[in-house]
């Protein structure tokens, strides 16, 4: 059987050579599309591979094999499908494709793969301030659980007996969520959890999702179940969060994004004296001063205020050590301009600090954003980025970055109180970072612009608490100490509003703050830089909520989506944008606007003007469609249009706008995107897309 085998990976690679080749007029070469979901027009059907299957020549059990033992959970595209009549779920044949582009692999039987209709998978959540998510082999063994009076208890008996390595023969879990945090979306390690059904579940008032899931990955030597009865496994999943002989390794990058307008001067200084004692404070460390390095965004306002000269600016194309910062500080001043109104380009700076700083790969990530003003919102001229702060705070998670807001309250001008709200609530967004879920907690610190004792105790601390991560990193074991030491105190964020404070209160509150943060960023980077091992080949019965506490989530849906969907999703809100503003502009109804535009999107003026909600007129992507997610998009009708106020119709346009700069960010940002199978091009690389960044 082996002679004759033919490898997998390459025909994938002969077929990549034959698509280059110049295509021929003849039928017969006509490229062949895949089997389309039943009930769906564009969605094509894709399967996934179960452990230890084959592709064979022809669908015939004794045809020649053109490859064995593939990689489990392997998503493949059908290009043939059991007839329905004849076909059982566990007997007939599928002829699959590596790709939707026509490069049919082979036949495989049914018994081999599993259906997956809907691109939808899983991430971890943050694991900190949860129990590690447990795996079941049935579904009634969870749901039984989920019932019982003393749930947590028995997760937390479950949890001990799974990671003790004496596994009873009855006992429930198959695997589990390693307690290392499992980065699961790098190209080189690509984790995919596949949903392949859902149903929801209610918990104790709030709203979760019983889910069966498979697990598989692309990472090296990524083959072979990954159970409880694995005590290699096991042993390593049990290891602590920041437990990891690579922190000797540990480097930092921290961006500070300042608001360079006119009254920023003293807190520009501010910041160059904190920065002036910690390049003082790690002279004498030449390990700490090789391993930390600073970058600095300014920004302002428009270009259309005479005068302002920068909207943002880069003042370190290359991230800098301490000492040679303290320098690129000390040249920075504020603008000699005033600005109109109260609000500046906030989101402008913290979008080019996410996307063009000069950011490593193996460096802990930071920005330290710092501000007296709200930025320009969704949707107003002088938003250059065109985003908002839900939109941004996604991309710094996507790209692994977490922000600490700095907002400074001004009280000494009463015209500025109205602006406060609205100052926290974005800044507080902006740094609801990755470990939010489950603290609760966003690194936000909110203090009064004239104290300028209480700004330096802020910055000093931040310093600090990196300074001294740094340092204990250098120290093997010591690391987990200090981060125990750095739990945030028992402080209400939620009053941010005094006027006065104590230095010892800030130093208190903002290291509280800043160590959280750092721990998470630890938690995270551990187990990027490990590669932590997480259950694979396997499928199981899961719930999205923490076992212990429900109001945190231990598990977040995903959408698989390719660029060539992000493309079809972008445009479809670009014109319903345009439809929007036309109706406004005219007076007449949305969906009337809409008729004018249904050319573009190949469907009929009488599609729309048939549809009860925008779901039913063909615009909106089959993928949306069937998402376990409440869209604000798919069930509007037109008279929930002409009902809403203009305050209403403009802010749900402002957010579709925000959405389609954010979907530009994601395309062009070839560092969140993977690749599923080998046969694919770049246009079918997809992006695990949040259901918020959804519309």
């Amino acid at each position: 059987m082996k002679d004759r085998s033919i490898k997998l990976t390459d025909l994938i690679r002969v077929a990549g050579l034959l698509l280059t080749l110049p295509l021929l007029s003849s039928p017969l070469m006509a490229q062949r599309s895949p089997v389309i979901i039943p009930g769906k027009e564009t969605l094509p059907l894709r399967v996934l591979t179960r452990p230890f299957s084959s592709v064979y020549e022809t669908a015939q059990a004794d045809a020649p094999i053109i490859e064995e033992n593939l990689p489990a959970f392997q998503p493949l595209y059908v290009y043939t499908a059991p007839q329905v009549d004849d076909f059982d779920g566990a007997t007939g044949w599928y002829e699959v494709g590596s790709d939707d582009k026509g490069t049919v692999l082979g036949w495989m039987k049914a018994e081999d793969l599993m259906e997956w209709k809907q691109a939808m998978c899983l991430a971890y959540t943050h694991p900190e301030g949860r129990q590690p998510v447990l795996m079941f082999g049935k579904r009634d063994s969870l749901f039984d659980l989920l019932q019982a009076p003393d749930r947590a208890e028995q997760a937390e008996s479950l949890l001990n007996t799974a990671t003790s390595g004496e596994i009873p023969d009855d006992f429930p879990l198959i695997s589990m969520e390693p307690k290392r945090a499992v980065f699961m979306f790098i190209e080189e390690q690509f984790y995919l959890l596949p949903i392949l059904s859902h149903e929801p579940i209610e918990l104790e008032g709030r709203e979760g999702r019983l889910l069966q899931l498979a697990a598989a990955t692309t990472a090296k030597g990524g083959r072979g179940k990954t159970t409880l009865d694995d005590k290699v496994f096991v042993e390593s999943a049990a290891i602590a969060s920041t437990e990891s002989k690579s922190v000797q390794d540990l480097k930092i990058e921290l961006v500070y994004v300042i608001d360079t307008t006119a009254s920023m001067q003293p807190f520009i200084e501010g910041t160059l004296r904190a920065m002036e004692k910690m390049a003082g404070s790690i002279a004498g460390d030449p390990d700490i001063a090789d391993n930390v390095r600073f970058g600095l965004w300014a920004f302002r306002d428009s270009l259309e205020i005479e005068g302002i000269e920068y909207l943002t600016q880069n003042y370190t194309p290359e991230l800098q050590d301490a000492t040679a910062f303290a320098t690129i500080l000390g040249s920075v001043s504020e603008a000699k301009v005033g600005s109109k109104g109260f609000p500046e380009d906030v989101f402008s700076g913290v979008d080019k600090a996410i996307a063009e700083t000069a950011w490593s790969e193996d460096a802990m990530r930071f920005i330290v954003l710092i501000g007296d003003a709200p930025s320009h919102t969704k949707g107003e001229a002088w938003n250059a980025s065109g985003k908002g702060a839900e939109e941004l705070s996604q991309l710094a998670k996507d790209k692994g970055i977490y922000v600490f807001s700095g907002h400074l309250r001004d009280y000494s001008d009463e015209r500025k109180e109205p602006f406060f709200e609205l100052t926290e609530q974005q800044f507080r967004k902006l740094s609801e970072n990755r470990d939010y879920a489950s603290s609760g907690r966003e690194a936000y610190y909110s203090l009064p612009a004239d104290d300028p004792a209480a700004f330096d105790a802020m910055s000093d601390t931040l310093l600090n608490a990196m300074r001294d991560l740094l340092s204990a990193a250098r120290k093997e074991g010591s690391v987990e100490e200090v981060v125990s030491a750095a739990e945030p105190d028992d402080f209400d964020t939620s009053d941010s509003a005094a006027t006065e404070v104590t230095v010892e209160q800030v130093e208190t509150e903002v290291a509280g703050l800043a160590n959280q943060m750092i721990k998470a960023a630890l938690v995270d980077w551990i187990g990027k830089k490990d590669a932590v091992q997480a259950p694979r080949d396997i499928t199981a019965w899961v719930v999205d909520k923490d076992l212990q506490d429900p109001m945190v989530p231990s598990l977040e849906v995903r959408v698989l989506i390719n660029k060539n969907e992000l493309d079809s999703l972008r445009t479809v809100l670009q014109e319903l944008m345009l439809a929007g503003r036309q109706g406004q502009m005219s007076g007449t109804g949305f969906f009337d606007a809409l008729q004018a535009t249904s050319a573009t999107l190949s469907v009929t003026p009488e599609q729309i003007a048939n549809a009860r909600t925008l779901s039913d007129t063909g615009l909106i992507p089959e993928f949306l469609q069937d998402l376990p997610y409440k869209s604000r998009i798919m069930g509007m009708s037109s008279e929930d249009w002409n009902n809403w106020s203009q305050d209403q119709q403009d802010e749900f346009l402002n957010d579709l706008d925000a959405k389609i700069s954010y979907y530009a960010a994601v395309h062009d940002d070839p560092g969140v995107w993977v690749r599923l199978n080998m046969g694919d091009d770049p246009d079918a690389y997809v992006h695990p897309m949040s259901l918020e960044m959804l519309p």
